[in-house]
C-alpha cells in the first residue's frame, strides 16, 4: 500500500521522516512517497485532502482537526520557537504596531500574533529577500 508523506524542506521535518525515506526501517505492507513544499502550500493540500500524511501548521491544525491525527513523533513548535519576525533595523514590540508583516501564509503561526516577544532566528530566505529589498507588502498582512 503506497502512502504519501507530504512535508516541509526544513531540516526538522526532513529529520522526522529520514529513517522512512532512507529506507532505515522496515515499513511492512507500506510503501512510502515523499511530497516536499512550503508550510502554506501543505494548509492548501490539507484543506483539499490530498495526502494521507501531511506536515501542517498548528494554526490549520484548528480547521482540520476532524480530518487529520496528530502524529507522535514530532511536532515544529515549543517554548520559545518560532515564529519568526525579521527587519532591517532592531524593533520593539511597540514598534511593530500597524506595520505589515509578511507571512508565509494566511494559516500559518505567524498571524496569529504570538505574545511571547520577538525572536530573532533563520527566516525563510523568500521572506528575508523580499522584506529586505521592500517588495513583501504584496504578501504582507497588517501588524
Amino acid at each position: 500500500m503506497k502512502v504519501v508523506i507530504a512535508h516541509s524542506p526544513d531540516s526538522d521535518d526532513a529529520f522526522m521522516h529520514f529513517a522512512i525515506g532512507e529506507g532505515k526501517i522496515d515499513t511492512g505492507i507500506y510503501e512510502f512517497d515523499h511530497m516536499m513544499a512550503d508550510i502554506e502550500t501543505l494548509n492548501q493540500h490539507a484543506v483539499e485532502g490530498r495526502h494521507e500524511v501531511t506536515a501542517i501548521s498548528i494554526h490549520a491544525y484548528a480547521h482540520l482537526s476532524d480530518r487529520y491525527a496528530l502524529l507522535n513523533h514530532g511536532a515544529s513548535m515549543g517554548e520559545n520557537y518560532g515564529p519568526v519576525m525579521i527587519s532591517r533595523e532592531p524593533k520593539t514590540r511597540e514598534d511593530l504596531a500597524g506595520v505589515p508583516i509578511a507571512v508565509p501564509g494566511d494559516w500559518t503561526v505567524l498571524p496569529l500574533r504570538p505574545s511571547s516577544g520577538i525572536r530573532r532566528r533563520k527566516p525563510s530566505p523568500l521572506i528575508l529577500t523580499r522584506s529586505w529589498n521592500g517588495s513583501a507588502p504584496e504578501n504582507s498582512r497588517p501588524g
